[in-house]
């Protein structure tokens, strides 16, 4: 079955990096971009889709709609509230929602999250305090990435090769061409940040290749 990814929050930053990730794997696995707004998406972005989709990832019936569009065979979940630490419940609404969507669709769809350092137990652990200053100004966010994983977890745990969850260090722009490094969210934290676009490689890597890592939670961040 021909791979095909569709990118939940597609118009936004790390959503574009895993449709340029996915253009760039010289598998050419097909991506789609699913967005409430499609012409918020750059035409060079919509220009490397398979498809774009429009809809809303609080909507079942148009998640449902996109997942049959597509014949999906991957889902990327990257969506949240941009720049905000604000208390939303935006992850864990759009989850029900999306696992809904997949229940009707009665084909198998493994799932990637982007959630966050910081959530589902793991620490983030700068130095100095910096960590626990990050996680109190990032309470609310957190809980809703828990949720969200929450969510997740339930509906693939009979099926745990199914889902791949990635809590990245902070999320950044324009610093690609780094390695990536796995570490265990628990001891110091390498690096700051991690780039979206290498990020985004190590992913569509992972669903053109073995998958070793679905199945797990997974802290990433840059290599130093």
């Amino acid at each position: 079955m021909t791979t095909s990814i569709l990118v939940l929050g597609a118009s936004g930053r790390t959503g574009q990096q895993f449709i340029n990730a996915a253009y760039d794997h010289p598998d050419h696995p097909q991506v789609h971009a699913f967005a409430r707004n499609p012409q918020s998406l750059p035409s060079d972005i919509a220009e490397k889709c398979t498809s774009v989709q429009k809809g809303d990832a609080l909507l079942t019936d148009q998640v449902y709609d996109a997942l049959v569009a597509t014949e999906a065979t991957h889902i990327v979940v990257s969506i949240g509230v941009p720049n905000s630490a604000a208390q939303s419940t935006l992850r864990y609404d759009s989850a029900v929602a999306i696992i809904e969507a997949m229940r009707r669709y009665k084909h198998t769809v493994k799932t990637i999250i982007v959630s966050a350092l910081g959530a589902g137990g793991s620490k983030i652990q700068f130095g100095f305090g910096i960590g626990m200053f990050y996680y109190f100004i990032l309470r609310h966010v957190m809980r809703d990435h828990d949720r969200q994983e929450d969510t997740f977890d339930k509906y693939y745990q009979e099926n745990k090769k199914g889902l791949l969850i990635l809590r990245p260090t902070l999320l950044v722009d324009g610093q690609d061409g780094a390695k990536v490094l796995l570490f265990d969210g628990q001891g110091h934290t390498p690096s700051k940040t991690v780039d979206r676009y290498d990020m985004a490689v190590w992913v569509v890597n992972q669903i053109c290749g073995d998958g070793d890592r679905f199945g797990e939670a997974v802290h990433i961040t840059k290599a130093v």
